[in-house]
């Protein structure tokens, strides 16, 4: 996610001087030479102003920037799967654990339903859970098996709880097949 790049100061100085030969000048212009270098000093005062201002939003951009880094290494080299889904099951996003889980890339994974990998004897289960995430708003869990045509099945714990914007779900999927047999 790139944002857009900044319009380069001459242009910026350019649309300034556009819109400052538009206006009339003020009813209450500076009629002194004291007036005129009070306002200069005003002006000097803003400009050093925007310009810390300019420096605090670098700052905060690089420390946003790094803490997004930490989060994207955290989420996609978790032990356990994450999912978030919309309300029809269908995946919206998956780290790499979730990927592996069921047996696709990531990038095979989005716009797929969830429940297809759910196995028939829990996917009645599984819907359930979805939907009482989305109706209730409440975090919902459920213990499932997991079936891939390339391996057995397996024992997964499923939790998931409702994204702050409400229009989707997180799931955290842990493979507990071995803690089972």
């Amino acid at each position: 996610m790139k944002p857009d790049q900044p319009t380069d100061a001459a242009e910026l100085r350019r649309r300034a001087h556009a819109r400052l030969q538009t206006q009339k000048p003020p009813a209450n212009a500076p009629q002194s030479a004291h007036e005129t270098q009070r306002l200069l000093h005003e002006l000097q005062v803003h400009q050093i102003e925007l310009e810390l201002q300019n420096e605090e939003l670098r700052n905060s951009r690089a420390q946003v920037e790094a803490a997004v880094s930490r989060y994207t290494d955290i989420y996609d080299f978790a032990p356990v799967g994450y999912f978030t889904l919309k309300s029809d099951g269908v995946i919206t996003q998956t780290n790499f654990a979730g990927a592996r889980l069921l047996g696709l890339e990531r990038a095979r994974l989005v716009g797929k339903r969830f429940e297809p990998f759910v196995s028939r004897v829990d996917r009645a289960a599984f819907n359930a859970l979805i939907q009482q995430v989305f109706a209730a708003q409440a975090h919902q869990a459920l213990e499932a098996e997991l079936v891939r045509k390339d391996q057995p099945a397996r024992t997964v714990h499923i939790e998931a709880t409702l994204s702050p914007n409400g229009q989707e779900c997180h799931a955290v999927v842990l493979d507990i097949t071995e803690r089972k047999q």
